[in-house]
């Protein structure tokens, strides 16, 4: 779980986002603007790490590492090694929106753990699925701590309930994933331009894959049910196949992983009925996904500890929430194939 620092900012441009954080805007902002309304106008500075010794508190430097600084708090963010070199915010939004090209606007910046990771999302041009509208963005996170690199990834949000959707329908996933050693703003740019390319000629199937759930044959209940039951102990918690698994299994445990498993399906079978009743009783997989997804985006964090609005944005679009979504959609994607 991220923490939580009181110099985590962000924005967002015309309307709330769907993370529902930061400064409000009423434009799509330039580089400069966007940096100072996220409040990511500051770099990371690079001084000797220094170490107290033990016996007479004098301080010395550490060869080979170096404390990353950010300069406008002068708090350090993290220890990494001399060939360590840091992606300024400045040159990442300058490259992400170089890359992505003119249609692409900056709709959402901000930070995380006191600046430690910062992130930026691009949207592009959105598409309607019957009453569904799906909005495509470009993500990139940054590490400033030596904890991660830059990560990008696209993804896409179903605005009528702000759940993200992998792109890994389409087959294929637009990502980059560079450290910070060994690798030049340059090369950044050059993978960024790959994977936006890629972005956009695999939106295309993305898209058609959507369609496709979206008005395939309607799923009767025993479908629905199997769907929701399979992808719960399959993929969402896969603690009772571990516990039946064992040469001798607690059935104590067993037991109470199943009255949680009920409860939650009750959860997801809720949303979907919430969903059905919305769409005039259409019961698709595409409908039965996004409960699924719904609930994983929006539970109360990982086996129960508590996720607040900062640790979603990572969590549903890099982190386990992602990971899990997007077996879910290929799944949904799977039992619609062989049911239609």
């Amino acid at each position: 779980m991220h923490e939580i620092h009181d110099t985590d900012t962000a924005m967002y441009a015309k309307k709330e986002a769907w993370h529902g954080l930061g400064t409000v805007i009423d434009h799509y902002p330039t580089i400069p603007e966007a940096l100072t309304y996220s409040g990511l106008d500051w770099e990371v500075i690079q001084s000797d790490y220094l170490t107290a010794s033990t016996l007479d508190a004098q301080q010395f430097i550490v060869n080979n590492y170096v404390a990353n600084v950010r300069s406008d708090t002068k708090e350090v963010l993290g220890v990494v090694s001399k060939d360590y070199r840091p992606v300024q915010n400045r040159e990442l939004f300058d490259i992400a929106v170089k890359a992505a090209g003119h249609t692409a606007r900056v709709e959402t910046a901000g930070s995380l753990q006191g600046g430690r990771k910062v992130y930026l999302l691009l949207k592009t041009s959105s598409f309607a699925v019957g009453n569904d509208e799906i909005q495509p963005y470009f993500a990139l996170f940054d590490g400033k701590d030596g904890s991660m690199g830059t990560i990008g990834t696209d993804t896409s949000v179903r605005v009528c309930c702000k759940n993200t959707l992998d792109a890994a329908l389409s087959g294929k996933v637009s990502k980059i994933s560079l450290r910070h050693r060994g690798n030049t703003i340059e090369d950044i740019y050059d993978q960024m331009v790959t994977a936006i390319k890629s972005f956009k000629q695999t939106g295309k199937i993305f898209r058609e894959k959507v369609e496709f759930m979206a008005t395939a044959k309607d799923w009767d209940s025993k479908r629905i049910s199997l769907f929701f039951e399979n992808v719960y102990t399959n993929i969402i918690n896969t603690d009772i196949k571990k516990e039946l698994a064992k040469k001798e299994p607690n059935n104590d445990k067993v037991d109470k992983l199943k009255v949680k498993a009920m409860r939650d399906i009750v959860q997801i079978q809720d949303k979907f009925i919430e969903e059905s009743d919305m769409k005039l009783n259409v019961s698709t997989g595409w409908l039965a996904a996004n409960a699924v997804t719904n609930f994983i985006q929006n539970r109360q964090g990982d086996r129960g500890k508590q996720t607040t609005q900062e640790s979603r944005i990572h969590n549903n679009l890099i982190g386990n929430a992602a990971t899990l979504s997007s077996k879910v959609m290929q799944s949904a994607l799977k039992f619609t194939e062989l049911y239609s």
